[in-house]
């Protein structure tokens, strides 16, 4: 999946793309995730502008702004190349992996949005969806931190409910 010396945290995503990057549960579905949304036929610049104006607000999406937000993020890393970054290694990612990073993306989770939170470079929002291992009795969720300004995801984080037990964070860059 990824080239470089191969890394605990590597084997972790291998499980997880292996497992299909899915809950072993029968997912509940957000109403209407797969859905466009409305605006979306008549999507203007000013659609967007208007949608990153209000990811800057401290206020908790609406579903309607989830799923927009959704869209227009898919929209945004749509056909370009990325590559993950652990500390300073840095490798591509095929599609598989790229499936298991972007399951919050992908309308078969159900996601919540968890706010703001600033980094040196970006003003990101962040989605957390449900990602506990199959046959696994300690829950985890998966975060993707979305920077406001491009649209891009620019954080994956995996984290089980009790620390210590692997924790997953990598830095997500894509090319021009």
């Amino acid at each position: 999946m990824m080239a470089g010396r191969a890394r605990k945290s590597d084997s972790r995503l291998a499980w997880l793309a292996f497992r299909g990057g899915r809950a072993p549960w029968v997912t509940v579905l957000v109403s209407g995730l797969l859905a466009a949304p409305p605006f979306v036929a008549q999507e203007t610049g000013s659609a967007t502008a208007a949608l990153r104006s209000r990811l800057a607000e401290p206020a908790a999406l609406a579903p309607d702004e989830l799923m927009a937000l959704i869209h227009h993020t898919n929209q945004a890393i749509e056909g370009r190349r990325l590559r993950v970054t652990d500390g300073t290694t840095s490798s591509p990612v095929d599609d598989r992996g790229r499936d298991v990073l972007f399951v919050t993306l992908s309308g078969t989770v159900p996601v919540e949005d968890i706010g703001l939170q600033s980094a040196p470079a970006w003003r990101l929002r962040g989605l957390r969806a449900p990602a506990t291992p199959p046959r696994s009795e300690v829950g985890a969720k998966q975060t993707l931190w979305i920077d406001i300004a491009t649209l891009l995801p620019r954080r994956f984080e995996f984290a089980y409910e009790i620390p210590g037990l692997g924790d997953i964070t990598y830095d997500l860059v894509f090319d021009p």
